[in-house]
């Protein structure tokens, strides 16, 4: 199964050998096994990198980079990533097209990111969203009520008593942290000069005093902006009896806002839900 299409910046590799195996490892997640050969198609040589879940659990999201260990940069090759769930055993491949030459020896492959199914999280399908704490509490369950009830992954419902797997409580609070100041200045021209003054045919803009010669002076204005610098928090739990199953606390790097973050990374170690 080829897991993605990319668009190829590497190199063509010489070698026929497959590569040794990397068993790599992150986060306490793995090892996925790595490993790469040449193969041809339509008679030009392509580059297969096969990889397969030791993990013993099923993976959601996982990256890697493809690297010249004999080149000086250490930047990828290619950037691999998957397109599904990756159970346990599974074997995927992806087709490379590189352009220049290039020992298989001196391939190196790096575990960027990993995600696995949690599997107690994995049989929660319906959900109840408690109130949260925290000064802006509200809006973020609300935000968060929202995202999940978007996904296809989890059913929300707006009433504690009907039937529900899990709740999600959580906090949520904003406070000032600093202040920052934007100033900006504008210069504005004054002419005292003759009352015909004028640039390439246009007139001088200022105050005329009726004398044939003239001085410009400049004069400049300041306005200055002040703003709170503002933090954010939001933590958050999945409970289920007693048991928290999932926890975010926003940590783990992600540009989107909080809430968008958060109800992500639930996915993620949710899988796909049990099957119906």
């Amino acid at each position: 199964m080829i897991a993605c299409a990319l668009v190829m910046i590497g190199t063509l590799l010489a070698a026929k050998a497959p590569s040794h195996d990397f068993r790599l490892q992150r986060d306490g997640i793995g090892p996925v096994t790595m490993w790469a050969e040449v193969s041809k198609k339509n008679g030009s040589p392509i580059l297969i990198v096969h990889g397969r879940n030791d993990s013993g659990t099923s993976i959601t999201r996982a990256s890697f980079c493809v690297r010249d260990s004999s080149q000086a940069m250490d930047s990828c090759l290619f950037n691999l990533w998957i397109t599904h769930v990756w159970v346990p055993h599974e074997e995927i491949k992806w087709a490379l097209t590189p352009n220049a030459p290039i020992d298989l020896a001196s391939v190196d492959i790096a575990l960027d990111e990993i995600r696995r199914v949690v599997p107690e999280l994995a049989k929660v399908t319906t959900v109840y969203v408690l109130p949260f704490e925290g000064n802006v509490g509200e809006i973020n369950a609300e935000r968060i009520l929202a995202l999940l009830a978007a996904s296809p992954r989890f059913k929300v419902i707006n009433d504690p008593d009907l039937p529900h797997d899990a709740v999600i409580e959580g906090r949520a609070q904003s406070q000032a942290v600093g202040l920052s100041a934007t100033t900006t200045e504008r210069a504005d021209s004054q002419m005292n000069g003759s009352a015909a003054i004028g640039v390439i045919g246009f007139p001088t803009l200022g105050r005329v005093r009726g004398a044939t010669t003239g001085d410009q002076s400049a004069e400049k204005q300041s306005t200055s902006v002040t703003g709170s610098i503002v933090e954010e928090t939001l933590i958050l739990r999945l409970m289920q009896k007693g048991q928290i199953l999932w926890g975010w606390e926003g940590s783990k790097g992600c540009i989107k806002p909080k809430p968008a973050c958060a109800v992500e990374d639930l996915i993620d170690a949710a899988g796909n839900g049990p099957t119906r």
